[in-house]
C-alpha cells in the first residue's frame, strides 16, 4: 500500500487522545474505565477507517497513469487553483 505519511501522525494523535482519556479517568470526571477505553477505540477506529480509505484511493490513483495525469495534483502542479486552467 502507498504511504501517504500518515502513520506518524495518527500514532500521537492517538497517544495525545489516550493520555487525555485517563487524566479524565485520573480527575474522577468518568469513573468507568472500559466505557473511557470503548470511546477512545471508537474515534481510533473511525479516524483510522477514514485514513485507510485515502490509502487505497491515492494507491489506486497511482496505478492508474491516466488517472494520476487527470488528476488536480496533476493539473495544478504546485499553482494556485485561481492559476490553473482546470478542464
Amino acid at each position: 500500500m502507498q504511504d501517504r505519511g500518515q502513520g506518524l501522525g495518527q500514532r500521537i494523535h492517538d497517544a495525545a487522545l489516550l493520555v487525555s482519556a485517563l487524566k479524565v479517568k485520573k480527575e474522577n470526571l468518568k469513573p468507568s474505565l472500559p466505557g473511557l477505553i470503548d470511546d477512545y477505540d471508537e474515534e481510533m477506529i473511525k479516524r483510522g477507517k477514514a485514513e485507510l480509505e485515502l490509502s487505497v484511493q491515492a494507491l489506486n490513483l497511482a496505478h492508474d497513469w491516466e488517472k494520476l495525469l487527470n488528476s488536480p495534483i496533476m493539473k495544478l502542479a504546485g499553482r494556485k487553483i485561481s492559476e490553473a486552467q482546470i478542464q
